[in-house]
């Protein structure tokens, strides 16, 4: 016979048998039951912060199947959403689209790779399936033609393609709350799903905007300063969070710098760990800046780059040029000898601090502001948990900035030594030590709040989606009290008026707010008239040009929509615009509340769902019959007669 030496597996399975016989004298005991207690607690801390059970489960993924379903809605909620939408449509698609002022300055306050990451490369990717035939056949024997060509040439793929990216960065999003709020058992599902339930996480962020990829740098900030242990990955991330949000909108550097002394100040690594891991952040903060200013210096053309003799006019030259330059040159200095340029660097952020910025008002002590942040915008997009809110605010206003530091040091020497100690500890944590890091976990959430609250209340143009990235921040903070323990009887309440305000901003907001401006335009490029008209937007917001699609040429779009326009000025700009173009109709859509009852203007066509923030009070007793968007075909008194002879004849 051979002695068979036990295995492993099998060791630990005749181990597992064994049963524990539990110690018989009391402080033996209790030791006893703590360790037992603490390794318990741990199964359940690793069994509840596995990233898959959250994001496999079925509630997730109908949460995420709702908000690919919620895409197709035409609310148009900002005055800024479709701005980075016409630019792309007129340098990528080379759509004549008239883009907004903000976005066309001289000089260019912002960066052209803002603009490719937010719709560009969805948008070249829709020019990509306009040229390959394959592809158009193979959606034509698929879709059918008059479906694939609604979809590819009509403004349908510019309003759904660009929404496919913040879609995409949603998940992502997603990702990073659960790594942010990875601190106790079922925290980060609360969290996740009391952002993914509001009606911002379902409509707003799936909008081409910035707001998408402000609150990801946000997150990444965040996540640098309480998740990141290691002092140079901490420097790092948060060197690169910090560049990639300034470039993508340059009000970023309120969290960029109003959190930075956490960073510099709240670290206990040793001197040169500390300096070698600042000089890293700082190196990848420049690195990730360089790449936006040599991409925008080459869209713009203010910088020429010589590649061997020829002239990269565009980044796509820069990177086919180089690719086969590196097939031609084998050594480094070679290479850098064939490279050459005339022209300076374009820093689109610093020229937006020089231009937009109001710095002489400012230091007048001149602040011409509403407060539409705080009397509207946040209230809107929190609802009733705006009240829970304040109750944080109010008991942790006594606490200073310095308290602040002082807090974060100790989580973050906590943290350390917990990481490196490989022992497990057989003792509990005191509930003032935990209540001093759940307080040290909050706190820096809440600067950021309160940072964004402070600072943009402060910007002249102020709308929601600049206020919206501090969204997912909002909802870790009234995570507990909404999907926490659900015995009280408030928690209950309180859950039931959130899901009920997030099914009304789905329905008002993504649904009917200035829903009327998308579908008119929507239903003109697909079924567009033999000639060319007149669209005029009467106490609306913009209409983006770019959903007419391909029969941009054929509409000229006007925009009055002030509400100091009175309807006699709109008469009389109707009458001066039949004057120029006395053969081309001239059509007026405005809401159904404004009753434009002039003989002049005919009822031509009525689109349900519209809704005006401004009618609120007028609609809110008739919200379904009155929400309409009407269409009104303008006659002055010399074209009715001729049209009335012309039918009468």
């Amino acid at each position: 016979m051979t002695n068979k030496t036990p295995t492993k597996s099998s060791y630990s399975k005749s181990v597992q048998q064994v049963p524990h016989e539990a110690p018989k004298d009391e402080e033996t005991l209790k030791s006893y039951a703590e360790a037992m207690n603490t390794s318990t607690e741990r199964k359940e801390t690793k069994k509840s912060f596995k990233l898959r059970q959250v994001l496999c489960s079925k509630a997730y993924l109908g949460l995420v199947l709702l908000r690919l379903v919620l895409l197709w809605l035409p609310g148009y909620i900002s005055n800024d959403e479709y701005y980075y939408t016409d630019w792309a449509s007129r340098d990528v698609l080379g759509l004549p689209v008239v883009v907004p002022e903000e976005m066309d300055l001289t000089p260019p306050c912002h960066s052209a790779l803002t603009m490719f990451l937010t719709s560009g490369y969805s948008l070249y990717l829709l020019k990509l399936l306009k040229q390959s035939s394959k592809v158009y056949l193979y959606m034509e024997s698929l879709l059918g033609s008059n479906l694939t060509n609604t979809l590819l040439r009509s403004g349908l793929g510019i309003f759904l393609f660009p929404r496919m990216v913040p879609f995409i960065l949603s998940l992502f999003q997603d990702v990073l709350i659960l790594k942010l709020c990875g601190r106790k058992k079922s925290f980060a599902r609360n969290a996740l799903y009391a952002f993914d339930l509001s009606w911002p996480a379902l409509c707003l962020f799936c909008r081409p905007t910035t707001a998408m990829w402000q609150s990801i740098c946000l997150l990444l900030l965040l996540l640098s300063l309480l998740r990141v242990v290691k002092t140079n990955r901490i420097f790092s991330l948060y060197g690169f969070a910090a560049a990639l949000g300034i470039f993508i909108d340059p009000t970023f550097v309120i969290y960029a710098a109003g959190l930075l002394p956490l960073l510099l100040f709240g670290s206990n690594a040793s001197w040169k760990k500390y300096t070698l891991a600042a000089l890293l952040g700082l190196l990848t903060f420049l690195s990730t800046c360089f790449v936006f200013i040599l991409f925008d210096s080459l869209y713009f053309g203010t910088l020429q780059v010589y590649l061997a003799g020829k002239v990269i006019r565009s980044p796509l030259d820069f990177l086919l040029q180089f690719k086969e330059l590196l097939s031609q040159y084998t050594s480094f200095k070679a290479l850098l000898s064939a490279v050459s340029w005339q022209g300076k660097l374009l820093v689109t952020s610093l020229n937006y601090y020089a231009t937009v910025v109001p710095w002489k008002s400012w230091l007048r002590l001149q602040f011409a502001t509403d407060f539409t942040h705080l009397l509207y915008h946040l209230p809107v997009l929190v609802g009733p948990c705006l009240f829970l809110l304040f109750r944080y605010m109010a008991t942790n206003l006594t606490s200073t900035y310095k308290d602040l530091m002082t807090e974060y040091k100790k989580m973050s020497a906590t943290t350390e030594s917990t990481r490196k100690k490989k022992k497990k500890s057989s003792s509990h944590k005191s509930s003032k030590e935990q209540q001093k890091e759940e307080e040290a976990f909050f706190e820096p959430i809440e600067l950021a709040i309160m940072l964004a609250l402070f600072a943009l209340s402060f910007s002249r143009a102020q709308e929601i989606t600049q206020l919206a990235p501090i969204v997912p921040l909002l909802s870790i903070m009234i995570a507990d009290d909404l999907f926490g323990d659900g015995k009280q009887k408030t928690k209950k309440w309180m859950r039931h008026l959130f899901i009920a305000y997030s099914i009304t901003g789905v329905v008002v907001f993504g649904m009917l707010h200035q829903s009327g401006v998308v579908t008119w335009l929507l239903r003109e490029s697909m079924h567009p008239g033999e000639e060319a008209s007149h669209l005029v937007f009467y106490r609306t917001f913009r209409p983006p040009p770019s959903l007419l699609g391909e029969h941009v040429p054929k509409f000229q779009l006007y925009h009055l929509g002030d509400e100091n326009v009175h309807s006699e000025h709109l008469l009389s700009f109707l009458a001066d615009l039949e004057t120029m173009n006395s053969d081309q109709p001239i059509f007026v859509g405005t809401s159904a509340t404004v009753g434009l009852n002039y003989e002049e203007l005919q009822v031509y066509n009525t689109l349900p769902g519209h809704l005006t923030v401004s009618d609120l009070p007028a609609t809110s007793y008739g919200l379904l019959k009155e929400s309409k968007f009407v269409v009104y075909r303008y006659w002055s008194k010399v074209s009715a007669a001729v049209r009335d002879a012309a039918e009468h004849q």
